[in-house]
């Protein structure tokens, strides 16, 4: 005859009340993960621009030689090389000549601003896989 055993009712009290202990944690920090989101889809146009650009300017520096320092404003469309550039809505992109190379960052509305992303101009600075 097989005995039963009987959950203690301690430890059913303590899973109980970790359970809820880890619940409300997570609960606790749902705003702050939503928050930390937000602020990097804010940001993602910024680095998608900064990128656009360095390709832009490596396609110039292939076919001229050396990049175009150009500044473009929210909403602002520039010819370089043979096509166009907008930034997207809100981002500006700086380019500068840096010796045999160039660098390009870009800032959002909320002041958000990318470190300089330098390039040498020999390499294209593209993502695998990704299309403009």
């Amino acid at each position: 005859m097989a005995t039963r055993h009987e959950a203690h009712p301690l430890r059913e009290k303590g899973f109980l009340i970790a359970f809820g202990a880890v619940f409300l944690l997570i609960a606790a920090l749902f705003p702050l993960a939503q928050q930390l989101d937000a602020e990097a889809d804010g940001r993602r146009p910024v680095y998608r621009d900064v990128l656009e650009m360095a390709v832009l300017q490596f396609r110039v520096v292939r076919a001229e030689g050396e990049p175009i320092p150009m500044t473009v404003a929210p909403g602002e469309t520039v010819q370089v090389g043979e096509e166009s550039f907008t930034p997207s809505a809100g981002v500006s992109v700086e380019v500068r000549q840096d010796g045999v190379g160039y660098c390009v960052r870009g800032r959002n509305a909320d002041d958000f601003v990318t470190e300089w992303q330098c390039y040498d101009g020999t390499e294209d600075p593209s993502p695998r896989g990704v299309i403009f």
